[in-house]
């Protein structure tokens, strides 16, 4: 294979490329309202995009999630600064 479209290839790799993984990967987020249980927004990104930086960008009508409670696990520090409402692992 030609020096050129090899790279080329890895190049486009690296976008999708996941370091828990090791692989590339597609990373899919889903928002559901536990109660009702409605779908409230999807998204999905590269698998090189952080999970809170997911969230930050996939919310686009605030005021859904505004009165509802968040239960995220530790790909989500921080959440708690824009989302008072919010329990779980370690936020």
């Amino acid at each position: 294979m030609p020096r050129a479209l090899k790279f080329n290839g890895l190049k486009k790799q690296k976008a999708y490329y996941s370091g828990k993984r090791k692989c590339p990967t597609l990373k899919n987020q889903l928002i559901i309202d536990f109660k009702t249980h409605t779908i409230l927004t999807t998204d999905h990104a590269k698998g090189a995009v952080h999970d809170f930086k997911l969230f930050k960008t996939s919310i686009k009508p605030k005021h859904i999630l505004s009165r509802r409670q968040l239960l995220a696990d530790s790909g989500y520090q921080g959440i708690n600064r824009i989302h008072a409402n919010t329990c779980g692992a370690s936020l």
